[in-house]
């Protein structure tokens, strides 16, 4: 009887851990510089500039936040510091002087 009440505790407290996990918003840790990278949907922003590569986030999520600054990171791998955004979920990225 003690082994199946320990068991059905940490069945429990198991449970209690995925499920309050997945509520929690995931995060992006931000590589240095890449809060000085600008998003922008303006080509008079990137007239000038050098393409360095092309940047996408390939999850689904929802949060904008999220997305974006994955997108900075990514510019940042390249040297860039503009992304043009063609959607929400790819851009290309440029290094404007």
């Amino acid at each position: 009887m003690r082994l199946r009440n320990l068991v059905a505790r940490r069945l429990t407290l198991a449970a209690i851990v995925v499920l309050s996990s997945s509520c929690t918003p995931m995060t992006v840790r931000l590589v240095p510089g890449a809060d000085r990278v600008k998003l922008t949907e303006n080509t008079s922003d990137v007239a000038g500039c050098k393409v360095v590569g092309n940047v996408a986030v390939v999850l689904g999520r929802d949060d904008l936040r999220f997305r974006e600054d994955l997108l900075r990171n990514r510019t940042v791998g390249l040297d860039g510091n503009t992304v043009f955004l063609t959607t929400s979920y790819e851009g290309v990225a440029y290094r404007c002087p």
